[in-house]
Formats: structure tokens, sequence, C-alpha cells
């Protein structure tokens, strides 16, 4: 921003999915697991259809083109208009559509990020594991994890919506390591999280180097 402050691909999203749903009302809008549960919120809130994908940037895109939905966007930065473009990720038509929306405003880019719903992430996590036990692993998280009665969502690995805050563990498509995500509402919510994955994925295997 104009104060330097670092705006993550979910957060932008936020940003173009405003824009988007005004011109395009009632429309579906793809996001991929690891993105902040702000994005389905303010999806919501404008009239627009969350629909939630698996990571991937070629699954993403292919779930956007199915539904015929006019924007896509993933955590990592791969970030896809399908209403007045082409329909792939493209980094500098990304950034000229920004500049697009913040010419029609009067306020700076950083108070208008402000005004968005905000929340206390960590960044993406990685967790070594062999590709022979991942998928086992991630077997015995999602049959045995004990989460209490929150939400399980398992369409890509295991997403745990708590009320407060959400955990998400999931296999890597392309490489040999879990991918892990924690957010909440706040910084005392954010550790309730990552102490109940914790304990959880230590219970599997005790001798996990965990990367939080």
């Amino acid at each position: 921003t104009d104060q330097g402050a670092i705006i993550w691909p979910d957060t932008q999203a936020l940003f173009f999915v405003e824009d988007i749903l005004t011109h395009n009302p009632g429309a579906d809008i793809v996001f991929d697991v690891k993105c902040t549960s702000n994005l389905p919120k303010v999806i919501k809130q404008h009239g627009g259809h969350p629909v939630m994908s698996r990571t991937g940037h070629s699954l993403l895109k292919a779930k956007m083109l199915e539904l015929n939905a006019p924007f896509a966007g993933e955590m990592s930065g791969h970030i896809f208009f399908n209403d007045n473009w082409f329909g792939f990720d493209d980094g500098v038509y990304a950034g000229a559509r920004l500049m697009q929306i913040l010419a029609a405003q009067e306020k700076p880019l950083s108070a208008l990020f402000d005004a968005l719903p905000s929340s206390v992430n960590t960044p993406e996590l990685k967790l070594p594991m062999p590709e022979d036990k991942k998928v086992a692993f991630m077997r015995t998280l999602i049959t045995n994890g004990d989460f209490g009665d929150a939400e399980k969502i398992t369409i890509d690995g295991l997403r745990v919506e708590l009320g407060y805050g959400w955990g998400l563990v999931r296999p890597s498509n392309t490489s040999a390591y879990l991918t892990l995500r924690f957010e909440a509402d706040t910084q005392a919510g954010l550790e309730k999280v990552k102490s109940l994955f914790r304990q959880q994925l230590l219970k599997i295997d005790p001798k996990l180097q965990l990367p939080f």
C-alpha cells in the first residue's frame, strides 16, 4: 500500500470481489481452501455465491470455467478474471484492474483496505512428510482427529471451521510435505487454533517437527 503494508492475495481478492459483484450480481466466486474466511463472508455480503475449491491453479481455473464464474482467486497469488478478460491468471492484468478500481476512488489504497474485514493468520506453513506417508496420515487425521462439533471440510485435506477461527492441513500437490495454515479473529484465538491442531497432529505422530 501507500503505507508500505503487504496485502496478501486472498485479501486482495476481497477488494476485487466487491467490484466484480457490483457488475455481476449473484455470481459464483471461486477460491481455494487456503483463503481467509473473510472472503466467503464478503462474497455473501455483496450478494454472491462463495465456492470453495481444491488448491491448485489448474483446478481453480477448471472450477471457474465449469461454473462460468467471473472471478477465482488462490491464496498463493493466482488470480483469474473471467468477466472482461480471458479467464487465465495474469498478474499484470490483475494490477491493471486494481488501478482501475483505485482510479474511481478518492481514498488511498491503505484506507480502502483498512475498511475491509481483517483477521490474524499465519502464512502457508510446510511440514515435511514422505510421499508414501501423506495419504495415510491425512486419512488418520480426518477420521480420528478430535475437533469437537466443528465443521470439517474435506475437499482438499482437512479444513476445520471452529467459529472463532479455522485450521487447514492438506497434502501438497507437488512436493513431499503437508501444507498448513491457521486463522482467527484475534491473536488469542489463533494460538488456540494452533494448539488444537498441534495436539491432534502429535497424537498421530509424536515425532513430528511442527513448523508452528
